[in-house]
């Protein structure tokens, strides 16, 4: 496939996706190697959430602004208005699947007794920042399944 076979939207979609899947790699391997047990974490893994959040955002517009022609406007026609409209159904169901699993589990451990769930385990006691490490792969995901749709039916020709 040539670049120059691409339009604007497909490249911006392929540098969203390039981002969204290096910045999801990383936190991940950031969470897994972060003890949750040292001081002050809670803080920490805020400021790293946020620092997360803000070179997803800059490094996505920095790259659509180099790579992508400015200079080269394409009018949205139906189909286009189609294929981002599945993107967006396929992103939204997979981040209300993946969203009820953390929360639903953070609810019913809740509302469970303990003697059921065995609260000594770590793997079932999820803390609020737990909960906001894993929302954040979780909208990760449902981005990387949007853009990764709407690649696949720009491809297919919809």
């Amino acid at each position: 496939m040539a670049e120059n076979d691409m339009s604007n939207r497909e490249k911006r979609l392929w540098y969203t996706l390039m981002v969204d899947i290096i910045a999801l790699v990383w936190f991940t391997w950031f969470i897994i190697e972060t003890p949750m047990d040292a001081p002050h974490i809670g803080s920490y893994y805020l400021k790293t959430i946020a620092a997360t959040i803000l070179i997803i955002i800059g490094v996505t517009i920095a790259l659509s602004f180099f790579f992508a022609r400015p200079d080269d406007i394409e009018e949205m026609d139906e189909r286009d208005e189609l294929i981002h409209y599945r993107g967006y159904k396929i992103g939204f169901i997979t981040f209300t699947a993946l969203t009820l699993l953390p929360v639903g589990h953070y609810f019913l451990t809740g509302f469970m007794p303990d003697h059921i769930l065995g609260k000594t385990d770590s793997l079932l006691t999820l803390n609020p920042l737990m909960i906001a490490n894993v929302m954040l792969i979780v909208v990760t995901l449902a981005s990387v399944a949007k853009d990764g749709a709407t690649l696949y039916y720009y491809r297919r020709g919809m």
